[in-house]
């Protein structure tokens, strides 16, 4: 049956040969479209195929391929492709940035290729006025080189339905400042992912574009070197996803802020119910200070405002002293409801001691449902003896706590969590791989 069914024979695979293409080309016969899945070949594997395939290239609608490496294959490649939707071309199999200079701007089929919808380019050099990148669905560029600002803002304005954007360690020349009040106004765009290594060619690309849909956001900054621009980029550069940053942590039923690590930030989260899309938000900053994170922090969500999102707070190693004062400035912004405490081989040894130990006054963290001790070096008595007297206080408690102890943990044995459950402020306590207790939803 599933000979005399020509859709089953559509796919152009790495593990094609001559004699499969000249089945598939027998079974299709000239009208069905052709998938071409041939991003993994060398070049001496793929040109080959290039040259059995290449007259069917108007039939092309996916299209997952390298750039060929001679002129006899580029020249396959130079044919229109009129039915084509989805394009992932990539520099040749273990080829780098640092070569792309070796190679000469490609215009893919000639620029023709008018049903286009999605295209993903790797590692490779296009002219990038090309008529292939307009009218785009979906733009992803990873690890090009030598693409401008201008470049970048002339694809989005030709892409007026462009939905999602992804650069991602794509390395953006400053060659133009665009103006704010002129910004194209992407109101289709709902997916944004950013990876950048220098924050000058990407701040200018967002100045020159509005997204007043967006529904995802990720940005990542993957540096060895501090930034002094950071805290500025962060102010403002991306003061005008603000609404959109404050919506998505209100919406999650718990945003985490990681600052984990001395010189990294995190916040991530994400929201998604029955009929509805995930929206989600994921800011990871390398070099980061303490003092970035809380200016940034107290302008989006504002000091003393009446309602604050729910969020797990994470302050794990090289603290010392700064994680209680991380703790207490996170506070005036947040509800603070999980608090993870520790690294996985100490605890005692960076200081988090001091934040636990706060936790004996009811008003530190009166919110507080989820407690993570991670580590070494806490005697199981201690931690009771801290438990009960935040408990034990005039007023009583707001929530019952949940306890789970990463690492080796305390020193106890089991029958101390026994005695912890029979608190009546004790509501669970766990160890190590409960991996329900670390669900970001559930807890």
């Amino acid at each position: 049956m599933i000979s005399t069914a020509p859709l089953f024979w559509t796919v152009v695979t790495t593990e094609c040969g001559p004699e499969y293409l000249v089945l598939v080309f027998t079974r299709l016969g000239n009208t069905y479209p052709l998938h071409v899945h041939c991003h993994m070949l060398a070049d001496e594997e793929f040109t080959p195929i290039l040259r059995r395939i290449a007259s069917h290239i108007q039939r092309w609608e996916t299209a997952i391929i390298v750039m060929p490496q001679t002129e006899e294959g580029r020249q396959y490649l130079s044919a229109p492709a009129p039915r084509l939707r989805r394009l992932h071309f990539s520099g040749p199999s273990g080829t780098g940035t640092s070569t792309q200079a070796n190679y000469q701007p490609f215009d893919i089929f000639s620029g023709a290729a008018d049903r286009l919808e999605e295209v993903k380019v790797t590692m490779m050099r296009l002219p990038w006025d090309s008529p292939i990148l307009r009218g785009l669905k979906s733009l992803h560029l990873q690890f090009c080189k030598e693409i401008g600002v201008s470049n970048i803002i002339a694809i989005l304005n030709d892409c007026p339905d462009l939905a999602t954007l992804i650069l991602d360690e794509t390395e953006i020349t400053v060659d133009m400042q665009p103006d704010p009040s002129k910004a194209a106004n992407m109101i289709r765009l709902e997916d944004i992912c950013f990876t950048v290594r220098e924050l000058q060619g990407i701040r200018e690309v967002i100045n020159g574009f509005k997204a007043p849909n967006c529904q995802t956001f990720g940005f990542n900054l993957v540096t060895t070197e501090p930034n002094d621009d950071l805290d500025d980029f962060l102010l403002t550069t991306l003061a005008p996803f603000f609404p959109f940053f404050r919506r998505t942590m209100f919406k999650h039923p718990k945003a985490v802020i990681d600052k984990s690590t001395w010189d990294d930030f995190q916040l991530r989260c994400s929201h998604a119910k029955e009929d509805e899309d995930l929206v989600w938000l994921d800011i990871y900053l390398a070099k980061a200070s303490t003092g970035t994170m809380i200016s940034f922090l107290r302008q989006l969500l504002g000091e003393g405002e009446s309602e604050r999102p729910d969020v797990r707070l994470i302050i794990g190693r090289d603290w010392g002293a700064e994680g209680l004062s991380i703790v207490n400035e996170v506070s005036l912004y947040c509800n603070v409801v999980d608090l993870w405490l520790g690294a996985y081989r100490t605890l005692r040894d960076f200081g988090a001691e001091r934040t636990l130990h706060s936790l004996t006054r009811p008003s530190f963290l009166p919110n507080l449902r989820h407690l993570i001790i991670a580590g070494d070096g806490w005697d199981g008595d201690e931690v009771k003896a801290i438990l009960q007297k935040r408990f034990s206080q005039a007023g009583g408690y707001r929530f019952q706590l949940r306890i789970l102890f990463l690492g080796r943990g305390v020193r106890t044995g089991t029958s101390f969590q026994w005695d912890l459950e029979e608190l009546p402020m004790i509501e669970k306590v766990s160890r190590n791989d409960d991996s329900k207790f670390m669900d970001y939803e559930n807890l």
